[in-house]
């Protein structure tokens, strides 16, 4: 499709998306929706519907009727620290309104609107975007609605992504106040899966050069955020892009009740002598019981890698799945030939 007729595509599809912004006519299709799915289960929340150029990530009606060529800027539809590090505020209406699909989605949920949807999925796909962490800041409306909806009887599954830009300048209050944990506290103890993202990928002060960079000053306890007590039957644990400290991280899989079954510890970055993702998974395989359990029990551990600072590219990545399982249960080695592999278990708190 020539780049012109692209262009005028283009405009004509963001008249439209005004239009039915401004009426509201999307959060009345998704209304009528959840009337007519009886037996819906799952809703996700996505920025990243438009995935990469020619590449949706979701074949929503819409995007299937695209044409075929056409080639175009792709939106976003939330905001997110691609440019710069503070996130946005929590406070106006106006600043709320960022995250419109959010807002509808636990407002409906928290009115016991289709009863039967016990999944809530963020997926922003490795964008560094989400909901602001500054949502947990302070008492408000939204907050008390996600309540209602982890407190649904039966509720199995939550995947939270935030940004948390600016933080550190903020002594991370969004993740030390406690709210976050009270909110996840008041999950169902059907609670099967559980994953938290953030945006954060290197050490704090890291393009600043300053002095702070991944000292202690920058840790919040996990146990201080994920109340694994209450969920006896958590069978997914997620954690990516997260400043951790490796003894901490043994804490918390030390806590996973025995129906874990899958763990997920992705993009970590590891503080100043806060140990490393090598030694991390030294000690997993010493000192957890593990590799004493039946094989079908065992739980499978997935991590997550950027490519080498030049070649970062949003929303790609490397997966290892299979080689820590091999190491971790069938005595494989911990490093083997290969340049990324090596890579790995480079000795740093920054892989």
């Amino acid at each position: 499709m020539p780049v012109f007729e692209s262009w005028l595509l283009c405009c004509e599809y963001a008249d439209r998306q005004n239009e039915v912004l401004k009426d509201g006519s999307d959060i009345k299709a998704f209304e009528y929706g959840l009337e007519r799915f009886p037996a819906l289960e799952r809703i996700t929340l996505t920025p990243a519907a438009h995935g990469f150029t020619f590449k949706p990530l979701y074949g929503t009606p819409m995007l299937r009727s695209l044409p075929y060529g056409f080639n175009y800027n792709i939106p976003r539809g939330w905001p997110g620290t691609y440019d710069h590090l503070q996130c946005e505020p929590w406070e106006t209406e106006t600043d709320k309104e960022q995250w419109r699909g959010f807002r509808e989605v636990i407002r409906c949920l928290a009115e016991n609107k289709a009863p039967s949807v016990k999944d809530l999925v963020i997926d922003v796909h490795q964008l560094p975007t989400g909901l602001t962490c500054h949502f947990f800041d302070n008492p408000c409306r939204e907050y008390d609605q996600l309540v209602a909806v982890l407190r649904r009887p039966g509720f199995r599954r939550f995947d939270l992504a935030l940004t948390a830009g600016g933080q550190p300048s903020f002594d991370w209050i969004s993740f030390r106040n406690g709210r976050i944990r009270r909110a996840l506290a008041e999950a169902s103890e059907d609670l099967e899966h559980i994953h938290l993202r953030t945006d954060w990928g290197d050490e704090p002060d890291f393009n600043t050069g300053l002095d702070s960079s991944g000292l202690p000053y920058h840790f919040t306890p996990l146990l201080d955020i994920f109340p694994i007590e209450r969920w006896p039957k958590l069978r997914h644990f997620g954690l990516s892009k997260f400043l951790v400290r490796q003894d901490d991280v043994m804490s918390l899989l030390v806590a996973l009740p025995a129906s874990i079954r899958t763990i997920e510890l992705s993009f970590l970055c590891f503080l100043n002598d806060g140990g490393s993702y090598k030694a991390l998974l030294d000690e997993m395989r010493d000192t957890l019981d593990w590799r004493t359990r039946d094989a079908a029990v065992r739980p499978k551990v997935k991590i997550g890698l950027d490519g080498y600072y030049s070649d970062v590219v949003y929303g790609r990545a490397i997966w290892l799945e299979r080689e820590v399982d091999s190491f971790l249960y069938e005595g494989g080695p911990g490093s083997s030939r290969g340049r990324e592999v090596r890579r790995w278990w480079y000795d740093t708190g920054r892989i």
